[in-house]
Parts: C-alpha cells; structure tokens; sequence
C-alpha cells in the first residue's frame, strides 16, 4: 500500500528546467552557497549535500567554504567504491561527509542500503546513516551496540544483511547492509526545486526542523538507478534518483527509530528450510485425498492462504520464501499422486495376474499367450 508523505524529510530537487535556469550544470560555488543560505533561513535540522564537489566550481570558491565552516549541520558526500571521488577539501578531515555509494542487484535493481564499510582502515558511514544520527541525536537517540553485528537505534533493532538473505544467493554482503524498505517514490517526499527556493517561492514548514536533502534529478546529470518500482512488464523505464534512494533510505532508519516502522527481515536458514519441509508435508497429505477434484481444491485454498499470509507478513516487516514454499507444497502433492497411481496400477497387476494363474488348469494356452502379452507391455513400458 501506498505510504503516508514522509513528515521528516523533503528533497530540494534540482531538475532540467533548474539547469536551464542556471545556464550550466554543475552550478557554481556561488549558486550552491546562495542555496545552502536560503535553506538555513528557515532552520532545517540537517542539510545532506547529494551532490559531488571535490574541486571547486568558480566563482564563489572561498563564499562556499567560509558557508560550509559556518553550517555544522551541512553533510556532504564522497565515493569509495570504484572510482574514488573525494568530498569538499574544507570537509575532507572532518565527521561531516558520508559515503554515497550504493549496492546493486544482479538485476540492476537497489533494494538494500550501505550503511557503513571499512575503507583504507577506516569505518566510513553512509550518507543517510549521516543524517539520520544527526537527526535523531536531539531526541537523545544514540546507537547501541548489541553484539553479533546487531545495533539498538531507539526503537529499531538493526541487524545487518547477510548474503542468503532472503531471496539472496551469495550476494555480495561487505559492509554493513540494509534491506530497504522503500516509503515511495519521489512522490512520497515534500519537493521543491531549486530556482523556487532561491525566488522565495518555497513553504519555510517544509524545511524547519526536517531533514533536507539536495540532489539532482534531471535524466542528463544521469544520476539514477532501478529500483522495484521498475515494472518488468513494461519496457519503458522509471529509475529513481540516488537523492531519492537516499531520501527512502533516511527516513527509514528514522520512522524505525522513533515510530517503530518495521524494517525488512528475513527468517534463519533453518526456519526458511523448516516451512520448506512443512510446506511438502502438507503437500504430501493433499495428494493422498483420492479424489482429484479435492485436491486440487485443496492446493488451490492452501495455495491462496500461503500468499495472504505472505503479504501480510510483509506488511509487518517479513520477507518470507512463499514461492519455494509453494513449490515444495506442489511437488510434494504431485509426487504423491504418482506414487499412488503407480501402487494401484502394481496392485490391479497382480489381481489380474492371479486371475490369470487361477484359470490355467482349464485353458492353459489361453492363460500362457495373457501371461506372454502382460510381460510385453511391462517391457514396453520399462
């Protein structure tokens, strides 16, 4: 189901027509600073900076860093996976950059969240870890570690991904992960372009005391990715922008830690094996009902309240194996039903064979050519 409009974090969108405002992309020292005072004049909590500025950008060099010393709630961004791209030189030695890279599928698709990862020796947090400690650090929400890689985050229980996850087979699980649990697109998240806020034209509700995040979206600054919004029956595209990525992935870590939304999880191995195996089980005892026509009534009933109880699981934070479930339940019934066929097809053998042999003393050449034909059909068949 669709969710509510996120109330904690607004998006300051920078699209086509910005660029075409502006003359040129990426934009420079001066417009970003003139951005970042118009945003601080209505006191958001946290401002993540989505956009890449390891070299300057003249003019406004020196107006930029003097801003960024004055804004310690600005949180810029850098990139160590890859091609390494460096933060803003006066926030390279600091606690305010975070790591904007993101993990994804085999499929193209981003349904999971770098928190953190080791680089160089060094633990560098995400960029929506960043903001979402920032954020939460007023309500004296700190994070608790809980051993085996679990962390206490207010009223969210953090446990990282782990590469059988779920629907995962030995994915690539470094760093500290996250499934995420999308809020929406763009749509779910308070917008406001870029040449809005710099003509005044931009609700001050929607920046006070939220966090902020500023990314472009335009299709030509090529800032997207797939993500399961992406439909697989249509060829047409909808990619989503990264600072949209990161809008979903913030306010996640925030809704958890102070509403309680669920975040996703996946059962152990052994359970995900366990409902497998009950799965087949009931399988088993479907395909012993002799009738056909009740058994597949009741595949069909079983089947239905397996995926009703899958979606409400999800709904409540679980993402669990009903497929192979499903499957197994499947298998399992028409095995059965084989095993079955093939017992009375070996048992009405035997009965005729013996009626056979009981009438060999009054027509014993009519019984040897019945004897002879059945053994050809059982070779034929084998």
């Amino acid at each position: 189901p669709v969710a509510a409009m996120s109330t904690r974090v607004s998006i300051l969108t920078i699209d086509e027509p910005d660029i075409q405002f502006l003359g040129q992309y990426p934009f420079s020292d001066q417009t970003l600073t003139r951005v970042l005072v118009a945003l601080d004049r209505h006191q958001p909590r946290v401002i993540g900076l989505d956009i890449f500025r390891d070299l300057p950008v003249e003019p406004g060099y020196e107006d930029l860093t003097q801003q960024l010393q004055q804004m310690p709630h600005v949180i810029s961004i850098e990139k160590v996976v890859g091609t390494q791209i460096a933060p803003p030189p006066i926030l390279a030695d600091t606690e305010r950059v975070g790591i904007a890279d993101q993990v994804v599928d085999a499929d193209g698709r981003v349904r999971r969240s770098l928190l953190s990862l080791r680089h160089k020796g060094e633990l560098r947090l995400g960029l929506p870890l960043k903001l979402a400690l920032t954020y939460l650090n007023d309500y004296g929400i700190q994070p608790d570690p809980l051993g085996n890689d679990k962390i206490q985050l207010g009223k969210a229980r953090l446990i990282p991904f782990k590469a059988n996850d779920g629907g995962y087979v030995r994915a690539d699980a470094g760093g500290y992960q996250m499934l995420l649990n999308y809020r929406g697109t763009r749509a779910q998240f308070p917008t406001f372009s870029l040449r809005d806020l710099l003509a005044g034209n931009v609700d001050g509700d929607l920046i006070r005391d939220r966090i902020i995040l500023i990314g472009a979206i335009a299709p030509t600054v090529n800032d997207l990715a797939a993500t399961p919004y992406n439909s697989v029956l249509t060829p047409q595209r909808h990619d989503m922008a990264a600072v949209t990525i990161h809008a979903n992935s913030v306010d996640q870590l925030v809704s958890a830690a102070l509403d309680g939304r669920p975040l996703l999880r996946t059962w152990s191995t052994g359970y995900e094996w366990l409902s497998i195996l009950l799965s087949a089980v009931v399988g088993a005892m479907l395909g012993n009902v002799r009738q056909l026509r009740w058994v597949s009534l009741g595949i069909i009933g079983t089947t239905s309240l397996l995926m009703i109880g899958a979606f409400l699981l999800f709904l409540g934070g679980w993402w669990i194996p009903w497929i192979p479930m499903m499957m197994g339940m499947l298998m399992a019934a028409i095995l059965v039903i084989i095993e079955i066929n093939r017992q009375v097809h070996a048992r009405e053998l035997q009965q005729i064979i013996r009626y056979i042999l009981a009438a060999a003393d009054n027509d014993p050449i009519t019984s040897k050519l019945a004897l002879e034909y059945l053994n050809q059909g059982k070779n034929i068949k084998q």
